[in-house]
């Protein structure tokens, strides 16, 4: 007997994207702030490390939670309305999204910052883009 499986044009459910929502919320600031940290450290490479890298990188990630909160979680409301789930288009769309969200806030939080706002942006809405909901087999299958 074939049973038809979800059309791929059907939502999933807004409690499947929970998990991406509080992900989101939580850790895509501090993403964001360990990758501006990295990128400055690497940038500053014949500087040496700072005095205290582990109170700096701390303060990194409370500033990145701060600054990244709002674009974040936007661009996980955004996904949940327009039910992206983790495929190619779904985790691209994700990404794109996170990037142009960080540098549209970037450019209203100080102007001088969109580049590092755009890049903390992309790296942590391209970890977070794993934990939108799986995208459903649309093949009839037997069973």
């Amino acid at each position: 007997m074939a049973k038809r499986l979800k059309r791929p044009s059907e939502k999933p459910p807004f409690g499947a994207y929970a998990k991406t929502l509080w992900l989101s919320f939580l850790l895509g600031g501090v993403l964001g702030g360990i990758t501006v940290f990295l990128s400055l450290l690497v940038s500053d490479a014949e500087g040496g490390l700072p005095p205290d890298p582990f109170g700096l990188l701390l303060l990194f990630m409370a500033f990145g939670w701060l600054y990244g909160v709002i674009p974040a979680t936007a661009t996980a409301v955004a996904a949940t309305m327009a039910g992206w789930r983790r495929n190619i288009t779904g985790m691209v769309l994700f990404v794109c999204t996170g990037t142009a969200l960080s540098a549209l806030f970037g450019l209203f939080a100080g102007g001088n910052m969109t580049a590092s706002f755009s890049l903390a942006g992309a790296v942590a809405a391209a970890v977070l883009s794993c934990s939108l909901p799986k995208a459903e087999n649309t093949h009839i299958r037997q069973g």
